[in-house]
């Protein structure tokens, strides 16, 4: 029986629906961007006009996925320039930044890095976030700037997020927590202005579906309460759901084409934006956190994460060797596929970091020094060079602070590039 309910749930949400909240919205033709994604665009004349456009994602299909990106140079770009650029299905803006420098407001977690953490309490209350694990499964979830949650939820189990809000949705009933999580109608934001939108929202079965209504053009499409779009994804079937950043904002891409009619007459550059991928790829890589095992290190190293750009949800910080003695980390992995590796070491980076922060890879039959600016190179793996390791052989990455700033101690990741050719083999085998 539960395989026919779901069957029923994604029947629903692949046909046209019958709204209850909105008799009078008129659904388009679907159309299959590929398999697991589709495009749909609906409109309603009266009582008021609305545009609206839809894009379906069914995160069952195990070669689709779907993760926050940010602009590839500068702090801001278009969300069809992003989508172009990463290849994507296609995709919506993401969550709120600040217009004037391009800073991101809301938290933004890429393959496990914290790229933008949510503001401080002081500055705004947690706000509602969507998390995707491991597992592809899904969660909204009110963040604090520590990267707890008030639901008790650990965040660590998540793998992307993008941050938003308010909430709208909870288990199918509408939920908007404009007052919780701080937002305000003179922001534009809060629950009684009708302004464009732009929200994601899933059910318990997988399907991930992301909304933009226009507003601002009385002609066209007048915009959306909060509330309004809260029973709009009700209508559609969705369970869970919360805003994003909207007004010009407010842009839906497929194939690099922008799908509906942003407010400002001309799409806005934005922060980041949620984008849909077709991915064939397996990642085999090894990668060891500051909590694997693997991981040792030895005394005076804090913990922290105060300064974003860190993998998974922490990273060690300690001064140079000049101000408080010799320390080090040590990462080690068990190599299990003997052949040449691209060895990654992630940081956060702050204006008080080495420059010079010493890193000792150790591979089979050698090991070389090399030093890396951590005053850059946040929310991304950088390269420490490519190595051979063998299961026989110890495999290691040692860092120290004897450097000239603080040194920070997050994550390595060992990527498999290829078995050594055979006519080295004589050599490594000595």
């Amino acid at each position: 029986m539960r395989n026919v309910w779901v069957f029923l749930v994604i029947v629903v949400l692949s046909s046209t629906v019958y709204s209850v909240n909105f008799p009078n919205i008129s659904y388009g033709t679907i159309s299959t961007l590929t398999t697991g994604v589709t495009y749909q665009h609906a409109s309603q004349s009266t009582p008021d006009k609305w545009q609206i456009d839809i894009l379906r994602v069914d995160l069952n299909q195990l070669n689709i996925m779907v993760r926050p990106v940010i602009p590839a140079t500068g702090n801001t770009a278009k969300t069809s320039v992003m989508s172009t650029t990463y290849h994507a299905i296609g995709g919506i803006n993401g969550g709120y930044f600040d217009t004037g420098t391009g800073s991101l407001l809301s938290l933004t977690q890429i393959y496990d890095f914290m790229v933008a953490k949510p503001l401080s309490p002081g500055i705004r209350p947690p706000r509602s976030c969507l998390g995707i694990l491991p597992d592809r499964s899904l969660t909204i979830q009110r963040v604090a700037d520590v990267l707890t949650t008030i639901s008790g939820y650990n965040w660590v189990t998540t793998y992307h997020g993008i941050g938003g809000g308010p909430n709208l949705l909870t288990n199918g009933i509408v939920s908007v927590t404009t007052t919780e999580e701080g937002f305000d109608t003179a922001s534009g934001i809060g629950p009684v202005s009708r302004n464009p939108r732009t929200a994601v929202g899933y059910t318990t079965t997988g399907q991930l579906v992301m909304v933009v209504v226009d507003g601002r053009q009385s002609s066209w499409s007048v915009g959306m309460t909060l509330t309004e779009m809260a029973q709009f994804l009700q209508d559609i079937g969705i369970q869970y759901a919360m805003n994003l950043d909207g007004g010009g904002s407010s842009t839906l891409v497929t194939g690099g084409t922008v799908r509906n009619s942003p407010s400002d007459g001309t799409e806005r550059a934005v922060a980041n934006g949620l984008m849909v991928f077709y991915d064939t790829s397996i990642d085999s890589s090894i990668v060891i956190d500051n909590d694997s095992t693997g991981f040792t290190r030895t005394s005076g190293w804090g913990l922290s994460q105060s300064a974003p750009g860190f993998f998974n949800m922490t990273y060690y910080a300690i001064a140079s060797s000049a101000a408080v003695g010799n320390a080090s980390t040590l990462w080690q992995p068990t190599i299990t596929t003997n052949g040449q590796y691209e060895v990654f070491a992630s940081w956060a980076p702050d204006i008080n970091r080495a420059t010079n922060a010493p890193y000792s890879v150790v591979y089979h039959g050698g090991s070389i020094n090399t030093t890396v600016n951590q005053q850059s190179g946040g929310a991304k793996w950088n390269s420490l060079g490519t190595y051979y390791f063998s299961s026989g052989n110890p495999a290691k990455v040692i860092l120290s602070n004897n450097a000239n700033g603080y040194v920070i101690s997050d994550a390595i990741k060992f990527e498999y590039r290829s078995a050594v050719p055979v006519e080295l083999s004589e050599f490594i085998s000595q």
